[in-house]
């Protein structure tokens, strides 16, 4: 276990959400894949985590299509990837960040987008004019975000920093209900963040618990236990994790 961590205890199937980047690379027909969300639904995890720019996005959308048609009151929440402005992008805009989540709702079959991994994406090699832009944006984000909660079209909206600096700007403003951020046994950058979430009723979520594998082998705790050790601050509400493995999800539940 990590220095100091308190003794792993049962992983709820509510701190899970299930990553949704690899699923292409599995050998499962759409069906197949129809009957894997079903039997994650009934283990009671339901949040799916995706982005129109993953290779496996097409495929998500089709078996969630399928799934409805199937079961028509089966519901997930839904946290998208999303950057605005992204690379091309002179600054922040919100009317194609609303056009954005407009199409995940309508690809996703669902009525909102429950959760936002907003992303400022920029060449960090320019860190300080990213910065000087997001300082410039702040007061558009932060009216564009209330007016997405006011019409329903997202409940809570997360900033996925990329540098403590923006970081550390973004948790002054009241547009953010928490942060989006690498959290395992290797990566703890953003940990000096989080009794600050925690008094703000700010959340975490978390990406890689296990640090792309480096995490696990014979001489390391099992997943459930790096699990919970990642998960291990008030302010952590659920980590996002790739698997195609209905086993490995009730391993990780304990």
């Amino acid at each position: 276990m990590w220095a100091n961590s308190p003794a792993p205890e049962m992983n709820h199937p509510a701190q899970i959400v299930f990553g949704t980047m690899r699923m292409h690379e599995v050998e499962r027909s759409t069906n197949e894949w129809v009957e894997f969300l079903l039997e994650m639904n009934a283990l009671g995890i339901r949040s799916l985590h995706s982005s129109d720019e993953y290779d496996s996005f097409p495929l998500l959308c089709d078996v969630l299509t399928r799934l409805r048609e199937r079961q028509p009151d089966i519901g997930f929440r839904h946290v998208v990837k999303l950057a605005e402005p992204s690379f091309d992008d002179d600054s922040f805009d919100a009317d194609r960040l609303e056009t954005k989540l407009d199409s995940y709702k309508a690809a996703l079959g669902s009525t909102k987008i429950h959760d936002v991994q907003w992303m400022w994406r920029k060449d960090l090699k320019v860190e300080e004019q990213r910065l000087a832009e997001f300082h410039a944006a702040a007061p558009d984000i932060i009216s564009s975000a209330a007016h997405l909660k006011r019409c329903g079209t997202i409940d809570r909206f997360f900033c996925f920093p990329y540098s403590a600096a923006f970081a550390d700007y973004a948790i002054k403003l009241d547009c953010f209900d928490g942060f989006v951020v690498y959290r395992n046994a290797k990566e703890r950058e953003y940990d000096y963040l989080l009794d600050q979430c925690l008094a703000a009723n700010q959340k975490f979520l978390i990406i890689r618990p296990f640090a792309a594998g480096q995490v696990l082998g014979a001489d390391q705790p099992v997943p459930r236990e790096q699990l919970s050790a990642a998960l291990d601050h008030a302010a952590i509400e659920s980590a996002i994790l790739s698997t195609s493995s209905l086993h490995h999800l009730n391993d990780l539940l304990g």
